[in-house]
């Protein structure tokens, strides 16, 4: 209670203290509501300041109690001093102070005054900042404004909800993967958390942000850093070239990229680069087959481009597509050597549209 007003604070466990000693029926009456609630959220082991709202108006009440005892006490010394006083004359400056020092409403609109003072501005200083953009917004924005769809942003745990256009992934630690990591993968924003401990020395390897969203007193929300990768445009990213095509050539697999090895019970990272030549009537789904030598599926993914959120049917004639469509790989999988497989087809009749049947790309090696 000290964050939101030290005085009332104080005020109201003194209240709660004089309630105890004089111990008068309607201090009963309130210590009864008070007690044990205190005693059953002493219980829990993380206890929010909102699971004690219920108790500030009882707590208000004690606190008014103290303050009118005070001052009931100050006014009637006041008033024997005076009466002692009466046969001396005091200045007009002197005897005006007398009076309102004396004057018990005058004395109760003050200290109400002053007790309410620090929460009132606590509360419109709170209010002002929640009328702005918090900081998490402000990051959204400035990201939403600079990606295209379907495109990859690294989040750390609880940082950012972004719009479903974007794929958000992480979940972990910014610093445990190298900004070359994340190039490779097709990242092109990293955004870290930086009231944690994230490690100084490790996020200096990333360099300077591209973007940092601070509270500075002016906004809430987590301090957040916004890291530019420099992932390479998908026309110009290193790959393996294809040329095969589907829907009678309206779709060219410009090239794939993968790093032909896996341990079995991990992901494959694997870039498919989609090239529209002409539009496509529906939105197809995308599958990749990882087979042995007699042609028998050990892992699977089935999933439309970029996750369902670029659909191909709003794919425009000279669009390239990156397309990260990794494979996990079961720990069932055997060591040995397997061929990758993809291709495209409509979900609704299970029609493949491939012009040359499944798309070859290459040898994985899985190892234990």
């Amino acid at each position: 209670m000290t964050r939101e007003g030290t005085l009332l604070a104080w005020a109201c466990l003194g209240g709660v203290a004089l309630a105890f000693l004089r111990r008068k029926s309607a201090d009963i009456l309130v210590l009864a509501v008070i007690v044990p609630a205190v005693l059953q959220l002493t219980g829990v082991k993380v206890v929010f300041f909102r699971n004690a709202m219920p108790l500030l108006p009882f707590l208000c009440i004690l606190a008014a109690a103290l303050v009118v005892a005070i001052i009931d006490w100050w006014t009637t010394a006041k008033r024997d001093t005076a009466v002692q006083s009466e046969r001396r004359e005091a200045p007009a400056p002197v005897a005006f102070v007398r009076r309102l020092t004396g004057n018990r409403t005058a004395l109760l609109l003050a200290v109400a005054a002053l007790l309410m003072a620090e929460p009132l501005a606590q509360a419109i200083h709170d209010e002002t900042l929640r009328s702005r953009p918090t900081t998490r917004i402000l990051a959204g924005e400035w990201l939403e404004a600079r990606t295209t769809d379907g495109e990859r942003v690294w989040l750390e745990d609880n940082t950012l909800i972004l719009s479903p256009r974007l794929r958000a992934i992480g979940g972990e630690p910014a610093i445990r993967h190298e900004l070359a990591w994340y190039r490779e993968q097709g990242i092109r924003f990293v955004v870290v958390h930086l009231d944690r401990d994230t490690g100084v020395a490790a996020l200096n390897a990333f360099g300077e942000p591209a973007a940092r969203f601070l509270r500075s007193g002016e906004r809430h929300g987590p301090e957040l850093a916004i890291f530019d990768t420099g992932a390479p445009d998908a026309a110009i990213e290193p790959r393996t070239p294809s040329g095969a095509t589907l829907g009678a050539g309206a779709v060219v697999l410009d090239g794939y990229r993968h790093p032909g090895r896996v341990q079995a019970g991990t992901t494959l990272s694997l870039a498919l680069f989609w090239r529209a030549t002409r539009p496509l009537p529906l939105d197809y789904t995308v599958y990749v087959h990882l087979v042995d030598a007699a042609g028998n599926k050990v892992a699977q993914r089935d999933v439309p481009p970029l996750e369902g959120r670029r659909p191909t049917s709003a794919w425009q004639p000279g669009d390239l597509v990156r397309d990260d469509q990794d494979l996990f790989v079961p720990e069932t999988v055997a060591p040995g050597t397997y061929r990758l497989l993809a291709g495209m087809y409509d979900a609704a009749t299970m029609t493949p549209i491939n012009d040359a049947g499944p798309i070859d790309l290459g040898v994985v090696t899985v190892t234990r």
